[in-house]
Parts: structure tokens; C-alpha cells; sequence
């Protein structure tokens, strides 16, 4: 299985195409995923996500990329 490139400078446009806010994006990410979380990946503050989370970012991207 290939492992998924999660582009976090993308993650904004995608967040809003799916018309989530910070918040709602991150319950879907984890139950510990807070909002600052989600802000520091559409900044570039944070620029790797944490193993925990990564599943759910690729499933969403995924998501994303279908529709």
C-alpha cells in the first residue's frame, strides 16, 4: 500500500470546500484534535501532523479529492 502525502497547505481550501469550520473539522479528526490544532496546519505553524491523526486527514483528503 502506498502511503498518502498529506499537503497541509491545502488543507484550508479543502476545509471549506467541505464547509466545515476549524471546530467541525476537528472532531472529525480525532476526539483530541482541538481547533488551534487545525489553525496551526493551514498556517504552517504545525507542518507534520501527529501519527494519531494522519489516518483521518488521508481519509478525508481522499474524501476531497473524489468529489
Amino acid at each position: 500500500m502506498v502511503k498518502m502525502t498529506i499537503d497541509l497547505t491545502k488543507l484550508k481550501e479543502l476545509r471549506l470546500k467541505a464547509d466545515m469550520t476549524r471546530e467541525e473539522f476537528a472532531r472529525t479528526v480525532g476526539q483530541d484534535c482541538k481547533e488551534i490544532t487545525v489553525y496551526r496546519w493551514e498556517t504552517g505553524k504545525t507542518k507534520k501532523p501527529i501519527p494519531v491523526y494522519l489516518k483521518s486527514l488521508e481519509n478525508f483528503y481522499k474524501k476531497m479529492e473524489e468529489n
